[in-house]
Order: C-alpha cells, then structure tokens, then sequence
C-alpha cells in the first residue's frame, strides 16, 4: 500500500484521537516547496506561506514525519515540526485572520 494510500485510509479515525502540530519550512526550491505546500494542505490549513496548522492522530503524525523525511532538501533547508500540548491551545494568542476550522475530512 502506497504512503498516500495509508493516509487516506487512516483519515477515517477517531477525532478525538487528534494532536495539534505545526508544520514550517524554509525550502530554497520552488519545485520542492510548492509540492510540500499541497501536500500539507491536503492535511492542514496554511497559517503563513510557509506554516501549517495540522491536526492529526499519532498513525497520522508516523505518517506525516515519514512523507516529511522523503522530501529531497538541500543542506541550507529545514522543516520542523512543533507539537501543540493540548493544554497550550486555549493559550494561543491570534491577531488578524480567524484561526482555521478543522474538518472531519482532514483527519488522517
């Protein structure tokens, strides 16, 4: 079974089961970056051109952090990824735009 197939799959799990994650990058290639972007939106919600909000179940973080060590980056890039306590959640400050509403179909 192919990797997008496992987190198709998976997208049928509990909601309950989720974690808040946020995913940034600095990717010098345009190639390499916009194909990490679409694959993150598939999964997340963009917060900034190069962070993401993703929430997501420990199968679904296994998964995210084996597509993430797949992508090809040159030794001057990075992406991390920041786990989001669920007690530190109601204690996140927000200016501007409302935060993203997460959808039962982004669940993976």
């Amino acid at each position: 079974m192919t990797l997008e197939a496992r987190i198709r799959r998976s997208r049928l799990e509990m909601i309950d089961e989720r974690r808040l994650y946020v995913v940034c990058y600095d990717i010098s290639s345009d190639k390499v970056r916009t194909k990490l972007a679409n694959s993150l939106l598939d999964i997340g919600a963009r917060e900034q051109n190069s962070v993401f909000e993703v929430r997501i179940s420990e199968d679904g973080l296994a998964c995210l952090l084996q597509m993430l060590a797949s992508v090809e980056i040159e030794s001057e890039d990075s992406i991390t990824v920041y786990p989001i306590h669920k007690d530190a959640i109601g204690s996140i400050v927000r200016y501007g735009k409302e935060p993203p509403e997460f959808e039962d179909v982004l669940v993976f």
